[in-house]
């Protein structure tokens, strides 16, 4: 080979590899930002999620505080109540007990949308045993008074305060609340 045709072989090698340096650092370049760009699409997708699952996460926590505060305020009233039992001066508590009733059925009713099924088993259970104890009051406030009914009261009343405590253990569990208790009386 001639000096002249390793000098165009060179020239022509030289050339390719310029031109091809150029299309391989625009190659390069798009990936990268076809990386980047997936990389912010994933994580804005991430970001949005658990913005999601933060909002379900107040949501329940607000829906929670709602439902204890009705629970506890109705089982506070029919405790007055059956402290009155004795007394047999029941009729300024019915319309407290009512009215107790209709706000711990409101937010039961938003429980239902929002709540997991522990937590419904578990308010389910301490509904039906304040609701007992508000039956028995009732009864006594329509005329029906004795003894037993006031000792069944008192009864169903320290059963609705355990399942309104095994209530409150389910909704912090179920926030990821853990390692506490409900607080001492």
């Amino acid at each position: 080979m001639s000096t002249s045709v390793v000098a165009l072989l060179v020239a022509v090698v030289g050339v390719l590899g310029t031109l091809t340096s150029g299309f391989l650092a625009q190659r390069s370049a798009g990936k990268t930002k076809l990386l980047e760009l997936q990389y912010a699409q994933h994580q804005s997708a991430t970001e949005r999620e658990e913005a999601r699952q933060q909002a379900r996460l107040e949501a329940r926590r607000a829906c929670y505080v709602s439902l204890n505060q009705a629970v506890r305020h109705h089982q506070a009233v029919l405790s007055k109540a059956i402290a009155s039992l004795q007394r047999q001066d029941l009729g300024e508590h019915i319309e407290e007990i009512n009215s107790a009733l209709k706000a711990q059925r409101d937010t039961y009713a938003q429980a239902q949308m929002v709540a997991s099924d522990d937590v419904m088993d578990a308010a389910k259970y301490a509904l039906d045993r304040l609701n007992r104890v508000a039956a028995l009051v009732r009864q006594s406030a329509g005329g029906y008074r004795s003894e037993a009914v006031h000792d069944d009261a008192r009864s169903l009343d320290a059963e609705a305060q355990n399942a309104l405590d095994g209530l409150l253990r389910s909704m912090r569990s179920d926030l990821g609340v853990t390692g506490s208790q409900p607080e001492e009386r």
